[in-house]
């Protein structure tokens, strides 16, 4: 009879304990999605620590000079095989420097950072939430997209959302690219990279509010960039990069005729939670 007891208390015991570590997870949860949605309905992003790490590191690897050194033979297979200082890198197509299409002679490479710097296609400012970047208003988008059929330098317009944002409205003429590798692939594999370099393209990046995704899309490009022309700096096949300010959220409410379709679909829209979960995932994989 004893023995039954001992028993029965300690199965009480451990019902009790799996519904407490169940409630508590279920708690957990609750709190990551309600904190999610306050950092986007509040227009704040939280950028990890980990992110400014990486970038802090990936540029300190490109200062120094310790990524992979260029191989001919290595680029004519479009593939990495070795290690560097940084495996960030590994997993993309190897990309031979500017000089291997229009070699610049060293007289003329001051001459050419000071034009790059002082004298951009498009009016930028800095903003205090992003000031390594470029920023671009809506305004000046809108009057880009105006005159495309005039220009004779190429742009594009690249949406750094997750798919379903991007069909539940976008930029005008904007492709949709979220994940590092394709924007690579779509940049300097699918690109003649030749003909990049003899007409320049220009290239607006933007997400939801332009402080997270769309800037570190931003970022990424200019360092994959700086590591293809290492041994050419500071040529670079897209100089001409920047960011929308404050993103589809402000150029939608300012610009509605100029998004297609005419709608705005936020990243943590209810109906989209197993997209933005599985998407976020996907993302961690690369």
């Amino acid at each position: 009879m004893e023995n039954q007891m001992v028993k029965n208390v300690h199965l009480k015991d451990h019902i009790r304990d799996k519904n407490h570590e169940t409630r508590k997870n279920d708690e957990i949860a609750k709190l990551k999605d309600v904190t999610n949605r306050l950092i986007y309905r509040e227009e704040k992003v939280i950028i990890l620590k980990t992110d400014l790490e990486e970038n802090a590191s990936c540029q300190k690897e490109l200062n120094e000079g310790c990524l992979l050194s260029r191989n001919t033979d290595l680029r004519n297979s479009q593939t990495l095989t070795g290690k560097s200082c940084s495996d960030r890198w590994s997993q993309f197509p190897l990309i031979p420097p500017i000089s291997d299409f229009k070699p610049v002679a060293e007289r003329d490479l001051d001459e050419y950072w000071n034009f790059v710097e002082n004298n951009s296609l498009l009016p930028y400012f800095k903003s205090s939430k992003v000031p390594d970047v470029r920023s671009v208003t809506a305004d000046n988008l809108v009057n880009l997209i105006n005159k495309r059929a005039e220009m004779v330098m190429q742009f594009d317009i690249i949406d750094c959302r997750y798919p379903f944002e991007y069909n539940g409205g976008h930029i005008r003429g904007a492709v949709n690219i979220f994940e590092q590798h394709q924007l690579v692939k779509y940049l300097f594999v699918d690109e003649d990279l030749a003909s990049v370099v003899n007409r320049k393209k220009l290239l607006v990046f933007y997400c939801e509010f332009s402080q997270q995704r769309g800037p570190s899309m931003y970022r990424f490009l200019r360092n994959f960039d700086r590591k293809a022309n290492q041994e050419c700096y500071p040529n670079l096949y897209y100089p001409e990069i920047y960011l929308l300010d404050k993103g589809y959220n402000c150029f939608y409410k300012q610009y509605k005729d100029y998004c297609e379709p005419p709608n705005y679909v936020p990243m943590v829209a209810e109906s989209h939670t197993h997209e933005l979960i599985t998407y976020r995932q996907k993302q961690k994989l690369h």
